[in-house]
Formats: structure tokens, C-alpha cells, sequence
């Protein structure tokens, strides 16, 4: 039930299952957290409890705590309810490497809907990378507010889309920076891609002031201290920080890091990573009068 609301049934949903899928040829990247459909079917009870026994034990978890308490009766707390439990013989795991990538690639396929939608990855390098703090920068100027580039030119002057989102992953392995649009009716998918190469090509041959940058710094560094003002935002960036990157104090790293991006930063970074050659696209668009349910994705 899970999967089908959350992807059969949700467009973007399946956008951003395709992207993964097809931006990934060896990284786990490439399957999504709920498992393909098939998979799901074929699943027998013992192999469950196998994983569930291999990966969900104390050796393999991390606690965090945020808050007013007491440091010793924590500490017996969390020995008493997991103390008990014992810890699992996990297997080595090596790393996985994506080969490079060399050329675009587009899958198109028809849904219920009344406009044109796409995704489009660069492939990105992992949060814990120099240049990552550069593109989330990027990131923001390209759709961080009303007056971002692309946002403006797409929004508000042509009036091309009705929404656009920029996104780059936090993961610990190199991903995605991800553009979201839907489009406006009388526009198309490849009208909006056109626009995206030029508003990208532009903070190449133009690169943005220094107060354009700063103004995007301002809003990246206040997205990132907003999320921790409340107790959950805490615990949920500690976790984050300590498991995926291995500890929780990368998350002043981070932050510096965004302080220090220059113009030429964001010049440099998007020449490295925003090509046509290194970006995968799928593209949502509307059913033909008659189309059949079951008709397959396409891959240009």
C-alpha cells in the first residue's frame, strides 16, 4: 500500500524513482528505500527476519539524545531497554563506485496529468566534498526564492512554469543536484530544458555579483540553522551528520563551508558539474486521447 501511494499512484513520486534508477548505473543509489514492486512480491518471511536480525541491532545503531536530561540516568535507561539485545555479525560492505558519466540521458513516459513535469540531475559530488557547499549555493541561485534565476525566468518573466525547485542531495556518496519543473500549458518539456542551459550557461559566462551571492548565502545559511531550532531539527541533523559522514561535528564543517563560497566558487563548480553529458532527465507528460495504462517508459 506504501509503495502504490507514494509512487505507482503519485507522479512526482515516480519521477523521482526514475531519476534515481536511471541517473545510477552500480551505486545503491539506484534502488529506492521501499524496494521495487517485484522485489517487494517475491520477498519471503525468513529472508525479512534475516535482515531485520543483521541490520537492525545495537552495533549497527546510533542514539541520539536532545534536550534536558540527566546524563547518568540516560546512559542506565538506554542500558536497560537495549543492553539486552544482542549485537549481529555485520557484513563487510565495499564501497561501490559510479563509473563516470558520458552523455545525457532522457526517459519520457505518459501520466495523468494536465502539463508537462521533469526532473533533471547533475551529477553531484557527496555533502562532505569541498565543492558541495559551492553547489548548494548554486542551488539557490538558481530557484532558492522568487528572484533566483531560473525561478524568475521561468515563474515569473515567461511565465513557462508554474513551480521550480532546486535540490541538492545531502547524501555521503556523490549524488544529485536536482531541478524540479512543471510546466505551464502551452509550454513543453523541451522549452523548459532550453531555458535551464541557458540560465546555467549564463553564471558561467556572467557569474553572478558578489551580491547576488551573498544574498544566496544568507538564505542557504538560514535554511540550515532553521532547521535546528526545534528539538527534533537537532536530533534529525546530529543523526544525520554522525551516520552518514561519521560525525556529528561535520555539521559545523558544513556550515562554515557555506560562509566561505565565492563568486568564482559557483563560476568554477557549475563549469565541473552542471554539463549536459553528466545529467540524467525524465520527463512526466500528458496521455494521448486513448493511450493504453500500461504503456512503457521510454528512453532517449
Amino acid at each position: 500500500n506504501e509503495r502504490r501511494e507514494r509512487v505507482e499512484d503519485d507522479v512526482d513520486g515516480w519521477l523521482d524513482e526514475q531519476l534515481m534508477a536511471h541517473a545510477f548505473t552500480e551505486h545503491p543509489y539506484r534502488w529506492p528505500t521501499i524496494g521495487w514492486m517485484e522485489d517487494i512480491r517475491a520477498l519471503a518471511l525468513p529472508d525479512i527476519r534475516a535482515f531485520y536480525r543483521t541490520w537492525y541491532a545495537p552495533n549497527n545503531a546510533t542514539i541520539i539524545a536532545v534536550g534536558d536530561f540527566d546524563d547518568e540516568q540516560l546512559r542506565e535507561l538506554i542500558a536497560k531497554y537495549y543492553g539486552h539485545i544482542e549485537p549481529a555479525q555485520l557484513p563487510a560492505v565495499a564501497p561501490i563506485v559510479e563509473p563516470e558519466q558520458a552523455r545525457e540521458r532522457i526517459v519520457r513516459a505518459p501520466k495523468p496529468i494536465a502539463t508537462d513535469r521533469l526532473l533533471v540531475g547533475y551529477k553531484a559530488p557527496g555533502q562532505d566534498d569541498p565543492d558541495w557547499a559551492a553547489l548548494e549555493i548554486v542551488s539557490t541561485l538558481l530557484a532558492g526564492c522568487p528572484s533566483a534565476r531560473l525561478y524568475r525566468r521561468l515563474v515569473i518573466e515567461s511565465e513557462a512554469a508554474s513551480s521550480v525547485d532546486a535540490q541538492l542531495t545531502p547524501f555521503r556518496d556523490p549524488s544529485l543536484l536536482r531541478l524540479a519543473v512543471t510546466t505551464a500549458r502551452g509550454h513543453d518539456a523541451d522549452e523548459i530544458i532550453a531555458t535551464i542551459d541557458r540560465e546555467i550557461a549564463s553564471l558561467v559566462e556572467q557569474p553572478p555579483s558578489a551580491a547576488e551571492v551573498e544574498k544566496a548565502k544568507a538564505l542557504a545559511e538560514t535554511d540550515f540553522w532553521s532547521a535546528l531550532v526545534d528539538v527534533d531539527g537537532k536530533a534529525e541533523a546530529l543523526g544525520h551528520y554522525e551516520t552518514a559522514l561519521g560525525d556529528f561535528r561535520r555539521l559545523s564543517v558544513i556550515a562554515e563551508r557555506l560562509t566561505q563560497v565565492t563568486a568564482d566558487d559557483v563560476a568554477r563548480v557549475v563549469k565541473t558539474y552542471l554539463l549536459p553529458t553528466k545529467r540524467t532527465i525524465v520527463i512526466a507528460e500528458p496521455e494521448a486521447d486513448g493511450a493504453e495504462d500500461d504503456e512503457e517508459d521510454s528512453e532517449d
